[in-house]
């Protein structure tokens, strides 16, 4: 389009897929935990990995997208001490601070 003063303008419109929010909802119980953590996933296939990284960033564990389940369990070779669950998503990634006892 262009106005009465020569400049030209244009719009641009996209429609975005609505996600539920049961899809994107993560769960991590207990924290703090002593054997393992449960970890739920409202959908699987919105996840690439799972990392699990010690305080310093350093990575211990990393299930990959395709070994990524509904419900499954992390943590059991972890030693006592403060770790992040990273969560490396589709459009997002989400941090999890957890406590082995």
């Amino acid at each position: 389009m262009v106005s009465n003063s020569g400049l030209k303008s244009a719009s641009y419109s996209k429609t975005i897929e609505n996600v539920s929010e049961e899809d994107n909802e993560i769960q991590l119980f207990p924290n703090p935990f002593t054997v393992e953590v449960n970890l739920r996933i409202g959908n699987p296939e919105l996840v690439r990995s799972i990392e699990v990284l010690d305080m310093l960033g350093r990575q211990i564990e990393i299930i990959t997208q395709g070994a990524v389940q509904k419900e499954q369990s992390i943590g059991a070779s972890l030693k006592s001490g403060m770790y992040i669950i990273k969560i490396n998503g589709v459009d997002k990634v989400q941090l999890y601070r957890l406590v082995k006892k």
